[in-house]
């Protein structure tokens, strides 16, 4: 892809985010679907959802330095889908990444359990338990002000 298509793509996401807020939720909604859909595609493949990466995730969760964007970012990677990781780039930027940050104590058993399932490559549940921890942040950014 040019650089001049990459720009239009920018142009037009930031055109349709700017209009409403029911842009903003579709943004949201859309991005999600990414993930949602990189969820699946891990756990559909045994040889990913057996890798180590769980196990040091595991570990940065107990020292309380798991960033956030640095766990869906590699869900994004993994999946193997280098367009859906560039679109979801730019949702995220435009969604006011939800992900900024490091995984508070009340995130933790989110994603034990999100991890675990992968593990298990259960994408049912992965992808339900990334869902609600996915409406977790956004009741939390909210409640602390931020409407993106």
């Amino acid at each position: 892809m040019s650089d001049h298509r990459n720009h239009k793509l920018v142009e037009v996401l930031s055109t349709f985010v700017l209009q409403d807020n029911r842009s903003h939720e579709d943004v949201w909604e859309t991005r999600l679907l990414h993930e949602i859909a990189a969820i699946h595609i891990i756990c559909r493949n045994e040889t990913i959802s057996q890798m180590k990466v769980w196990d040091s995730f595991r570990l940065r969760l107990e020292d309380e330095s798991f960033q956030r964007q640095d766990f869906v970012r590699e869900l994004m990677v993994l999946s193997g889908n280098r367009l859906s990781l560039k679109i979801w780039f730019l949702l995220t930027q435009y969604s006011g990444n939800p992900y900024d940050g490091t995984i508070s104590s009340d995130e933790i058993d989110f994603m034990n359990s999100i991890l675990a399932a992968i593990e298990q490559q259960d994408a049912d549940t992965a992808i339900r338990e990334f869902r609600t921890w996915s409406d977790w942040l956004k009741k939390e950014r909210t409640h602390n002000g931020n409407h993106s």
